[in-house]
């Protein structure tokens, strides 16, 4: 459920502005533009509209600045904060020249930041927050220590929520004390709700078992609490304490809980244990873990077994041959879909390691679910005797042999079919996980096979290959690896497959080979930008030197389309577990709406899979191949605003920013470490309960914008 805070926030979020202005002024585009190419314009015209009377044209500058990310315009800040205008600065002023600075870290940043917080005493509690939560992003142990200094028990509930949110931002930068415990036991204890949540959520990313140690009793209240966000963030703050006392809680309140997200967190902090942490407890973990199979929450079975294979993994305990039982016939039913399926293979092989061999191949041979067969061949890669390679090699051969004899391949691919594939990815997965534990005989075989996959134009396969031969225990054998990536970059094809261009690029630039250059020099101009960037990149790996790109990056700037989005804002996605209503934030994230909006007119969508899913986190869709790695061909760039990852926002998917195109996700629940690092684009407004069904694999059958 969205909260009233978050519609709050998306409400105000850019004041004075109008939320779903319906058209835009020859300025706004031009700053909007300005933004979208990361530039500040001819004769910093952005910078002239940073210091413009005009609030709207202000503070759309200074998101720009924010998203631009460029340091070397902090300085103007100071203009601002001198208080050149009448009412001058605004809550919105405040609100924007916050978050650019927390997405800017700098020395610049952070000792404007601690200047704010030291003379905000003219400021709301509002302003004060924001302040509070971009230090959380980039100060540094210093900054912390101020921030707590400067805390007292006169402040409001929203300034203690702030306060505690950013000791959770500051560990996730590893920056922790025992004062910040202290001040976190004191704001949990506050009676303010969303103080608790958001402690919870600093006691947990702390996660020293030793700071948290005083705070043990307001940990507990956390998991006790009637908020279902807070008692899943309490649990992970459990998890970390590894007290008998408090896992033996845990596994006894499993049962009567509701919330299958809080549920997900139990478990999950569970796998802080070993088993038998208190005498007698095998029975009780067993019993909350291994009972998957009562028709619950698809995710929350994946996640029992995963925990399963976590806590007894090559351990020996009591009722195991009835577990293993269990295992296997789940992998070797239909009843179940195939994430749970694979799952127990995973498990199965954890837990067994060696010994499951017989029931591994038996279910690799008695399945036509070629997912699952990629996710039993993965499997193998948890035995202690990596000469299992060889066998499953043989199948393998066995499996591809039948397949052509029924579907001949007349592609003239390497690999002919998706189906084939799966298989393969699942065998190179298995090797990745095996070379260390053969003789150097074995493992050159190993290198070997991975050199071959290398040239199979299957991204999944090829990144997967890449990355294992850049592991040191393969160095002596480099040169080689280099000829032959050489060989195979030549012979790949644009745009065909100018997602492996991409990896064959980005591996240049990690092995650091100097006969690389003439390649990536070649390519520096190509009119593919992703390209011509990922080659800058990998040569100034190798040559040490900023190297210039000489194509631009996609753009549309297609503002009657832009201004009309205030009427399409509503969307809904038609899956095959149901329907997700969706708003979106056209004034937020104008591009990325116009850009999902008319790919969805395009049916880019439709028949396309959600390929990822974590439960109690994300599900991700909007790839055409169903791999993680697919897109449009083209890259957008990142809209990032201050608004936060609560249950149900839609983000855009990234490997970095700037890198978004048309993957897409939905939180499960609050995400706060993706604050201001995805683009948020909308929030779904019905069918969460269809968001938490969704397992991969699950279809998008259409889009409809209403």
């Amino acid at each position: 459920m969205i909260t009233k805070y978050v519609l709050a926030l998306v409400a105000i979020l850019f004041l004075p502005l109008t939320l779903f202005s319906q058209t835009y002024s020859g300025p706004e585009k031009e700053i909007l533009e300005m933004q979208d190419r990361r530039t500040i314009g001819e004769e910093d015209l952005l910078i002239k509209y940073l210091h413009s009377t005009d609030t709207d044209l202000r503070i759309r500058a200074i998101y720009a600045l924010a998203n631009i990310g460029d340091s070397n315009y902090i300085s103007e800040i100071n203009y601002l904060l001198a208080g050149p205008f009448e009412n001058y600065p605004t809550q919105g002023d405040i609100k924007a020249i916050a978050f650019m600075l927390g997405q800017i870290p700098s020395r610049q940043s952070i000792d404007m930041l601690e200047f704010m917080l030291n003379n905000s005493s003219t400021y709301d509690d509002s302003s004060k927050a924001d302040i509070i939560d971009a230090l959380g992003k980039i100060g540094d142990g210093s900054s912390l220590e101020k921030l707590l200094n400067a805390h007292g028990s006169h402040d409001s509930g929203q300034l203690k929520s702030a306060i505690a949110m950013s000791i959770g931002r500051f560990a996730l930068r590893k920056i922790k004390s025992e004062k910040a415990v202290e001040i976190l036991k004191a704001i949990s204890s506050s009676g303010d709700s969303i103080a608790m949540r958001n402690s919870a959520f600093a006691f947990w990313r702390i996660g020293d078992r030793k700071l948290l140690e005083p705070a043990k009793q307001e940990i507990y209240d956390a998991a006790e609490s009637k908020d279902a966000q807070t008692r899943m963030w309490g649990f992970n703050a459990l998890g970390k304490l590894q007290d008998p006392i408090l896992g033996l809680y845990t596994l006894e309140s499993f049962n009567s809980e509701k919330d299958w997200r809080v549920k997900v967190n139990m478990l999950n902090s569970l796998a802080n244990y070993d088993s038998g942490f208190v005498k007698d407890t095998d029975d009780k973990i067993l019993y909350v873990i291994g009972d998957y199979k009562n028709g619950e929450n698809e995710n929350l079975s994946v996640v029992r077994l995963n925990v399963l294979g976590k806590i007894f993994a090559g351990k020996k305990f009591k009722d195991s041959a009835d577990i293993r039982n269990g295992l296997i016939e789940i992998i070797n039913s239909n009843e179940y879909g195939t994430a749970i399926r694979s799952e127990a293979s995973n498990s199965l092989a954890l837990i067994f390691k060696d010994n499951s061999k017989e029931d591994l191949f038996n279910a690799f041979s008695n399945t036509n679910d070629y997912r699952l067969k990629s996710s039993i061949l993965k499997s193998f890669g948890n035995f202690e005797d990596g000469n299992i390679y060889r066998e499953v090699r043989d199948s393998v051969s066995a499996e591809v042999q039948r397949y052509n004899a029924v579907h001949p391949n007349t592609t003239g691919l390497m690999i002919g079919s998706s189906d084939l594939a799966e298989l393969y990815r699942g065998f190179v997965d298995m090797l990745s996980a095996l070379d260390e534990k053969v003789d150097v005989e074995n493992r050159n075989t190993i290198r070997l096979m991975l050199t071959e996959f290398v040239g199979s134009k299957d991204i999944v396969i090829v990144d997967a290959c890449l990355t294992a031969l850049q592991d040191s225990i393969y160095l002596d054998h480099r040169d080689e690896t280099v000829s032959v990536l050489k060989f195979d970059f030549d012979e790949l094809e644009y745009p065909k497959d100018t997602d492996v261009l991409l990896a064959f690029i980005y591996a240049f630039g990690e092995l650091r080979d100097s006969s690389f250059a003439n390649v990536l020099n070649n390519s520096l101009s190509f009119p593919n930008y992703e390209i011509a960037k990922a080659s800058a990149d990998a040569l100034q790996k190798i040559s040490w030197k900023e190297q210039p790109v000489k194509s631009v990056p996609w753009s549309d700037y297609d503002w009657s389309y832009i201004e009309s989005l205030p009427e399409k804002r509503n969307v809904k996605i038609l899956t095959s577990k149901g329907d997700i209503r969706i708003e979106m934030f056209p004034t937020i994230a104008p591009f990325t709406v116009m850009n999902f909006l008319k790919l969805a007119e395009r049916k880019y969508f439709n028949g396309t899979v959600f390929h990822r899913v974590v439960p109690n986190f994300v599900i991700q869709g909007g790839d055409p191949t169903g791999t993680g790695y697919g897109g449009p061909g083209y890259s957008i760039r990142s809209e990032l605003s201050p608004l936060t990852y609560e249950t149900g926002m839609v983000g855009m998917a990234s490997s970095g920013k700037d890198t978004e195109g048309s993957q897409f996700f939905f939180t499960h629940s609050a995400a706060p470490h993706l604050d201001g690092r995805y683009t948020i684009f909308g929030k779904v407004t019905d069918g969460m309960d269809v968001v938490d069904k969704i397992v991969i694999g699950d279809e998008i059958n259409s889009i409809i914008i209403e």
